[in-house]
């Protein structure tokens, strides 16, 4: 009875050019990717996370991602106004404004920040959430995000294998230096309803699989198959039923940072965690003796912190702890 073993463990292979402390990267892609961003953001890796927005779709990521690389931005002449805000189909409803040269900015500042990032990162990590798209009709284009607008401006379509492979496939050879970390997320897109969502995943993990296979450079890490068949228990969703809770995405993180980050950058957020919930602590008395020594205590180990790691930027949390 000892040797029981009542759930599936799913163990991801390690990567083989691992995150560094001092790496710089890139997140894109679906709520996931925010998701695992934000998390290595809050432990000061140098990450950024969808300038653009939150991209569902395959394509859309990659035109995003390409349109930065190479330094050009979408076409203004496709900004547009719905319900009182100027948008742009390339991009999230986050960067409209009431304002068109506003919009336009917000877009121009993003696209810049992407260029700037992505010839510096050495790891891009791109979440794939569907493969379900919307067409244009008076462009004919797949868009990122439909804004809303009535069904009619749009034809409704599934990508196949072959679309995803052949859109990524060159511009990943572009990039040989760079380690490409794909996943796929979690988070059902039950709007599809649940068998369509099962097609849609099943495209997207064969197309991640066989970019891997394709290429040294590209890695998979299977989140999707850790929820499905790892923490296969509604005690690990939200109360929607669809969305990973915090002790899920806690596990999933945990893996990620087993597979993906190196030893170093391992050690320093074990390190780092304690300031974070120090500074995430609330005293009962702020201007407490006892307040004051903890804070003085935790400075100590920031500026100890600073001499071993001079690369992480710590400079608030060693200003909010002096003060």
């Amino acid at each position: 009875m000892s040797d029981m073993k009542w759930r599936t463990e799913v163990m991801p292979d390690p990567l083989q050019t691992k995150i560094a402390v001092n790496a710089k990267c890139i997140f894109a892609g679906s709520c996931f990717a925010e998701n695992l961003g934000a998390f290595l953001q809050q432990y000061k890796f140098n990450v950024l996370v969808n300038p653009t927005g939150i991209i569902f779709n395959p394509i859309a990521i990659a035109n995003a991602l390409e349109t930065g690389a190479s330094n050009t931005i979408p076409s203004q002449d496709r900004l547009f106004n719905h319900v009182g805000l100027w948008r742009h189909p390339d991009v999230h409803s986050n960067l409209a404004h009431p304002n068109r040269d506003s919009a336009w900015n917000l877009i121009e500042n993003a696209y810049n920040a992407l260029h700037q990032h992505f010839t510096q990162s050495s790891h891009i990590a791109v979440t794939f959430g569907t493969a379900w798209v919307y067409n244009e009709r008076s462009s004919g284009k797949i868009v990122a995000n439909n804004h809303k607008l009535p069904a009619a401006h749009f034809t409704k379509q599934l990508l196949s294998v072959n679309e995803i492979v052949n859109t990524w496939q060159p511009f990943i050879a572009q990039f040989p230096e760079k380690q490409w970390i794909f996943t796929v997320s979690p988070v059902r897109h039950t709007r599809d309803g649940m068998m369509q969502n099962a097609r849609s995943k099943a495209i997207l993990i064969e197309s991640v699989n066989q970019l891997a296979e394709n290429n040294k450079n590209v890695y998979y890490f299977p989140a999707y198959e850790i929820m499905m068949d790892d923490l296969r228990d509604y005690r690990f969703y939200e109360q929607d039923l669809i969305h990973p809770n915090q002790q899920a995405l806690q596990y999933i993180r945990s893996l990620f940072v087993q597979t993906c980050l190196d030893d170093h950058a391992a050690k320093w957020m074990a390190a780092f965690e304690p300031i974070i919930a120090a500074r995430n602590h609330r005293p009962l008395f702020p201007d407490s003796q006892e307040h004051a020594a903890f804070k003085k205590s935790i400075l100590l180990k920031l500026e100890s912190l600073k001499k071993e790691y001079p690369i992480m930027h710590i400079a608030e949390e060693l200003d909010y702890f002096a003060s």
